[in-house]
């Protein structure tokens, strides 16, 4: 039942400007699958270099809004950005219809936003107080290795401001594990038309069970 409402909120939750909020059940769905829950602004972390690794953050694994991801594959994400608005957040996602992490690096099995992509595991949730959302999409997906994201390609969203950058560095790794390196994240509604910037990562892990 879980994987069936996990597939459920992934094929209706598309992602993309214009496609970041999930309507109606998907939202309750979604919700649900946030197995790590909502972080709080930290101190400054390391930019990080594309396919570096880190550990499963502390909460993964268990029931959050009567669903677990514990004993299910699973990916937990977690997403560091410092700047004019820092964010720290963890969330855990099912693997969108594959059924290993093997598989899911490959692609296989995942339902995807684009034909040929692969949808980077996505940041749903709250940071204190505001909304927190990260949609990136690798175009010409071919399994495990390096990628350049373009801006059409994603975005964070953060209190319902867009920030984006021109181009970031993805990395797949066998595992199912992986990066996005987010350098120079712009946004131009800061204070008398000024530009905000952020800077961090996006890392996760991918367990089985």
């Amino acid at each position: 039942m879980r994987l069936l409402l996990a597939r459920f909120a992934l094929v209706h939750a598309r992602r993309g400007p214009g496609r970041l909020m999930l309507p109606g059940f998907a939202v309750a769905a979604a919700v649900a699958l946030a197995g790590c829950g909502s972080g709080t602004t930290g101190a400054n972390p390391p930019t990080g270099t594309a396919g570096a690794q880190v550990s499963t953050p502390p909460g993964c694994g268990q029931t959050q809004a009567g669903v677990s991801v514990s004993g299910m594959p699973h990916v937990c994400i977690t997403m560091t950005l410092t700047g004019a608005t820092p964010v720290a957040v963890h969330q855990a996602q099912f693997l969108g219809g594959a059924s290993s992490c093997s598989d899911f690096a490959k692609g296989t099995g995942r339902i995807e936003s684009t034909p040929g992509g692969w949808d980077v595991p996505q940041i749903t949730t709250t940071n204190s107080g505001q909304s927190v959302q990260e949609t990136y999409t690798i175009s010409s997906f071919h399994g495990p290795g390096s990628y350049t994201i373009q801006a059409a390609q994603g975005q964070v969203s953060i209190g319902g401001e867009s920030y984006s950058a021109p181009s970031v560095a993805a990395t797949v790794n066998s595992d199912g594990s992986g990066n996005v390196i987010v350098a120079n994240l712009t946004n131009g509604n800061g204070a008398g038309g000024s530009t905000l910037t952020d800077n961090g990562t996006i890392n996760w892990t991918c367990t089985d069970s």
